[in-house]
């Protein structure tokens, strides 16, 4: 999705035309950096990842230990929540499969109830998620019967855009030129206009002053966040 993204960037920015002062990296860059992240915070995407609190502990600190920043093309933004699990589980890396293909029904099904049970019968440890990849647990932990901890991270959705749900794409369209239309103003912006031997070139600032457009919309979003918040999570391995 994230050629589709470009394409249409530059064809409403008129680049079939004429030259715009972004190359196709530095576009995807700001859809990286603005839209992908801008968009996760609203419609949240969550993997269960399993820390084994031996490795990942930070030398001199007993409580703190270390997150991966990026997941299989996932960027960290945060942990929703961290369990205790058994030292026979898997030491380290993606937890169970929520998402996407799995081998059989039976599977599914099984992995769902594991996880409901242990949310039933295992009390959540208290944390603080130091940005950008550490955590730093507040109750006491016993590592003599847990050397893994079940995360659920908050991560942004795939680079490519492929994991939004396919309703989103025109709030995803949106939001992605409104990025790039204020990259590109901060640029001309600089100048305000051209003089030449042929006369003052007007840059046209004024098609690319979207900022109140892009809070109308973030608001939009907000809003939508806060009535679906009883909505299910998307989870995946």
């Amino acid at each position: 999705m994230i050629n589709d993204l470009v394409r249409h960037i530059k064809a409403r920015l008129g680049a079939y035309h004429r030259k715009l002062e972004l190359d196709d990296d530095a576009i995807i860059m700001c859809l990286e950096q603005e839209t992908l992240k801008t968009l996760s915070v609203y419609f949240p995407y969550y993997i269960e990842y399993i820390l084994n609190t031996r490795e990942n502990r930070i030398p001199g600190l007993n409580n703190q230990y270390f997150l991966p920043t990026e997941i299989q093309g996932y960027l960290l933004m945060g942990v929703e929540r961290v369990l205790p699990r058994n030292s026979g589980s898997q030491s380290s890396g993606l937890g169970s499969v929520m998402g996407g293909m799995l081998p059989s029904i039976n599977n599914f099904v099984s992995m769902q109830l594991n996880q409901v049970m242990n949310s039933a019968m295992l009390v959540p440890d208290t944390f603080t998620f130091i940005s950008p990849n550490m955590l730093r647990m507040n109750g006491e932990v016993n590592f003599s019967t847990y050397t893994n901890l079940s995360i659920t991270l908050k991560v942004t959705h795939q680079k490519d855009f492929s994991t939004f749900p396919y309703g989103l794409r025109e709030t995803i369209k949106k939001l992605a030129l409104y990025d790039v239309c204020l990259d590109l103003f901060g640029i001309r912006n600089y100048f305000g206009s051209l003089n030449t031997t042929f006369g003052e070139i007007d840059l046209k600032l004024d098609i690319l002053q979207v900022e109140d457009k892009r809070d109308d919309l973030i608001e939009k979003m907000r809003l939508n966040q806060i009535k679906n918040a009883r909505v299910k999570k998307i989870y995946v391995v």
